[in-house]
């Protein structure tokens, strides 16, 4: 009997202490944001379901726990998407950042307008790029909203500042300690104060650096 228990105890701390790597973490992510999602469709109307698999195989692309390296013990990371449901955006964005590192990737699909499959994306089909943070692919005061979890704040700047028919963004905050994981995820819509902040250079494809 002590034989069997001393198994089912290595079996357990071993699950307890296997490593993550970012498939296991990106699908519990996308397990989470779905929940969340299912509970607010006022803020996300259309194919939110292509978006959560599409950024999900996203974060496994650009390897997410290796590019970021968290410490398992005490560490905060944070992920924040552009959900453009309109279907006019050719892009899939993401930052990543927690407080050592951060990270700006875009997928963008090159595919020409009068080309038939246009209108249909494909994840397969797109390029990645990384970008330099000059390229403001998310404004600096959404990110720091963000990095401080401020909901509060971040629903004021909705009614103040929010973009009508702009898209959506969804942020995911991973708190890791004694190698547990905790997700949160909290959805809204685009905001941006013309005074404040600075929009995308997307006229600078030199700050995109193409990712083999």
């Amino acid at each position: 009997m002590k034989k069997i228990t001393c198994i089912l105890l290595f079996a357990v701390l071993f699950i307890y202490a296997k490593p993550i790597n970012s498939k296991l973490l990106s699908s519990k992510i996308a397990n989470k944001e779905s929940s969340f999602i299912k509970n607010k469709k006022s803020y996300l109307v259309g194919n939110w379901k292509y978006l959560i698999k599409s950024y999900s195989k996203f974060r496994v692309e650009i390897d997410l726990v290796k590019l970021i390296r968290p410490s398992l013990n005490n560490d905060t990371l944070f992920i924040l998407q552009d959900y453009d449901l309109s279907g006019l955006s050719r892009n899939l964005s993401i930052a990543v950042w927690n407080k050592n590192k951060e990270f700006f990737y875009v997928k963008t699909d090159t595919i020409p307008p009068n080309n038939p499959l246009y209108n249909k994306l494909n994840y397969r089909r797109m390029q990645l790029f990384q970008a330099d943070k000059k390229y403001n692919l998310f404004p600096d005061h959404m990110i720091n909203l963000v990095s401080k979890w401020d909901i509060d704040n971040i629903k004021k700047e909705e009614q103040n500042n929010g973009i009508i028919g702009g898209s959506s963004k969804v942020a995911i905050r991973i708190i890791f300690k004694n190698k547990r994981y905790k997700i949160d995820c909290f959805v809204f819509r685009d905001f941006f104060n013309f005074k404040r902040d600075q929009a995308p250079f997307t006229s600078r494809p030199e700050l995109l650096t193409p990712v083999p």
